[in-house]
């Protein structure tokens, strides 16, 4: 991979998650997308909370759910499952599972993360054309 275009990628990402750390909105987002595979990487986050990082299992394949485990867990995020509610405080209706880490307002750990999950996660060598959808 050319340095120089992963580079510009490492700065967008950078960016985006920047400009999410200065919402002062409610359920403030950044979806970090591969538009071709439709892939992506997701973060909450606001000026107030930081940055929290979420990928769910449910979009992963079998495959990506393996890597994504061994690879995450190199750096201390582990796969977890939690209950669903119908409402706060109401009925539990399901479960959901990931992974999720609070990243504080640590940019540079952020953005090492998006790349990790694009490039040996997602197995994407050259994740060059990525798409932001901001909130």
């Amino acid at each position: 991979m050319p340095q120089g275009v992963r580079m510009n990628y490492q700065e967008q990402i950078h960016d985006a998650l920047q400009r999410l750390l200065q919402r002062r909105n409610d359920n403030a987002f950044l979806i970090i997308e591969e538009p071709k595979t439709r892939k992506f990487v997701q973060f909450a986050g606001s000026a107030s909370e930081g940055l929290a990082f979420d990928l769910p299992s449910q979009t992963l394949s079998a495959e990506e759910l393996s890597r994504a485990k061994r690879a995450l867990a190199t750096i201390g995020i582990r796969f977890d499952e939690w209950d669903v509610y119908d409402k706060p405080g109401g009925t539990v209706v399901g479960k959901q599972s990931g992974f999720s880490k609070s990243l504080g307002r640590d940019l540079a750990e952020a953005t090492k993360l998006t790349l990790m999950i694009f490039i040996e996660v997602y197995d994407i060598k050259e994740p060059y054309n990525l798409s932001f959808e901001e909130n």
